[in-house]
């Protein structure tokens, strides 16, 4: 839990463009590894939107920071830009429960450990960012998170 907890702080305190190569990085790598789960770049995206949604979702606040990563995921997947309170009521309806949005988390991190551990390592990554995008990463997203890679 140190580890993450030192982690945690050092992406809360990275400047945008470091913090956005860092995330593009992690999506980057995660989305690798579900393309050789599903020969499916849409359903990939579509995953990594939901995954980002519950990660935005755990501590019951969204904010403009958390929008513009959740919503970029979303427009990639859509095709469309949706605003702040399209993207809030959207997450709202989708992860309506804190077991049912851990549990799909976590299977998306147990199937990709067991076809690439650096994919897997690069999905919680992604996790992270999402929880820290307001600059402040909660105790109850940072004991979701290591509920995630337990």
């Amino acid at each position: 839990m140190m580890e993450l907890e030192k982690l945690c702080n050092t992406i809360e305190k990275m400047g945008q463009k470091e913090f956005e190569q860092g995330i593009a990085n992690s999506y980057g790598m995660a989305m690798s590894g579900l393309k050789r789960i599903y020969d499916d770049e849409k359903k990939c995206t579509g995953l990594l939107a939901i995954a980002a949604m519950a990660a935005a979702h755990v501590d019951g606040k969204f904010d403009e920071n958390e929008y513009r990563m959740v919503g970029a995921l979303i427009k990639l997947n859509t095709g469309e830009k949706m605003s702040y309170p399209e993207v809030k009521a959207l997450i709202e309806k989708t992860i309506t429960n804190k077991n049912s949005e851990e549990e799909f988390v976590e299977a998306l991190y147990i199937a990709l450990l067991k076809v690439d551990k650096e994919a897997a390592a690069a999905y919680v990554m992604f996790l992270i960012f999402i929880c820290c995008a307001d600059g402040d990463a909660s105790w109850k997203e940072r004991k979701w998170l290591k509920n995630i890679y337990k």
